[in-house]
């Protein structure tokens, strides 16, 4: 048996400990060592099909992938694995994060300590061995309406992804893969988000995804009549395939350079355009409602009222005012998110703790964002939460990202 990869959190003096198979390693040796390691070693792009089956995978002998030509080949996803996971939150002020492969026998200290099914892979009851968020931030087809019933959410290189959609609307776009039906293609949700932050976070032993993985597009000059989408294209990472990294681009439009991220074939997980994350709702008490399926964004009551089953009350509760994430809320059930528990108003903890913002409102009921977009500068990140604008916003700066769970 070998030690599981895992990180440390020291949030009283806010530092980091690489621990297990990671202990001691360098920084570079240790994204090294879990580019070896299920589940990252795993995640690569692919063709997704609509009915679920994979086309091609990127970089796959005599592949036939391609970043473009997805209504022929099929949507470009990244596959995750199965993974499992343990916390230890039990020393206050210390966060203990384990991960390793669905039925690993990797172990905490020499201990056989009970791992937990990443809450990402369970849908509706059933267990998947594998779940498939977007390569490329979404694109909303118009022109397949014949084919699809509506327009269809893609994902594919060479688009600017699509802005000025509810929620709702980005959710039906996604549906009308499986002919309009929910529980297949969806728009990545929380849990998936959660999912992504771990691996990330172990990977890269930090939260500031800025410094660590790279700024993002976030520097880009807005239009001062607040009217345009100015993203840049998908894409530019079609280079790196499935590794991490950046790749510098000059925006279309103001000239600046900027750089696009992948994390592990993610591209722009966060920055160039906010994204629509389903699955959880604030309700006005600040507590967030989570679903596995059944996804909606129109509620009644406050707060949110049994009935909305599947939905599920965390009765965790997160900070009610806007600032830097200092801490993090979680409970023994709900112990794989970061939710901010505490912020600061300080400008300078946007280099400290969890490195990026919380925003909220008292609007009542209302869904979540994360990432940042193409103005966001160093209010931008993994961790990066907005729930200040109801389901019924379609705004230029807001995106989604597509998503199988099958």
């Amino acid at each position: 048996m070998t030690d599981a990869p895992g990180l440390l959190w020291n949030q009283i003096d806010d530092n980091y400990t690489r621990l297990g198979s990671l202990e001691g390693l360098s920084h570079i040796d240790a994204i090294a060592a879990c580019n070896s390691l299920a589940p990252w070693s795993q995640m690569r792009r692919l063709n997704l099909l609509d009915d679920g089956n994979i086309g091609a995978i990127c970089g796959g002998v005599n592949s036939c992938y391609s970043d473009t030509d997805v209504e022929t080949r099929g949507q470009c996803m990244v596959n995750i694995e199965n993974f499992e996971y343990y916390t230890d939150f039990t020393t206050e002020g210390v966060y203990i994060w384990y991960i390793r492969p669905k039925g690993g026998d990797e172990t905490v200290e020499g201990e056989d300590v009970t791992f937990k099914t990443f809450p990402a892979f369970i849908r509706n009851g059933v267990t998947k061995d594998r779940i498939f968020p977007s390569a490329f931030e979404g694109y909303v087809n118009t022109e397949l309406s014949s084919i699809y019933g509506g327009d269809v959410l893609e994902s594919k290189a060479g688009v600017q992804p699509t802005s000025s959609h509810t929620i709702a609307q980005f959710r039906a776009a996604a549906h009308a893969r499986n002919g309009g039906a929910a529980g297949k293609w969806e728009i990545m949700d929380y849990l998936t988000m959660c999912a992504v932050q771990w691996l990330y976070l172990i990977k890269y032993g930090g939260s500031n995804s800025q410094t660590l993985l790279g700024a993002g597009v976030t520097n880009i000059t807005d239009d001062v009549n607040k009217i345009e989408n100015r993203a840049i294209n998908t894409g530019a990472t079609a280079s790196l395939g499935n590794t991490s990294g950046t790749v510098t681009v000059e925006h279309y439009l103001t000239g600046e350079s900027t750089v696009q991220t992948s994390f592990n074939g993610i591209e722009s997980f966060y920055g160039n355009i906010q994204k629509f994350v389903d699955g959880i709702n604030l309700d006005s008490t600040y507590s967030p409602w989570i679903a596995d399926h059944g996804f909606t964004s129109v509620f009644t009551g406050s707060p949110i009222p049994a009935l909305s089953t599947p939905y599920v009350n965390s009765n965790l509760t997160v900070s009610p005012t806007h600032g830097y994430i200092t801490d993090i809320a979680t409970d023994p059930t709900y112990d794989f998110g970061f939710l901010a528990k505490t912020v600061s108003s300080d400008p300078k903890s946007v280099l400290k703790y969890i490195c990026d913002s919380h925003n909220v409102s008292t609007l009542g009921n209302r869904p979540v964002r994360m990432g940042g977009g193409w103005h966001s500068n160093l209010s931008a990140g993994t961790f990066e939460f907005y729930a200040d604008k109801t389901s019924a916003v379609s705004d230029r700066e807001i995106g989604a990202r597509l998503m199988y769970v099958g």
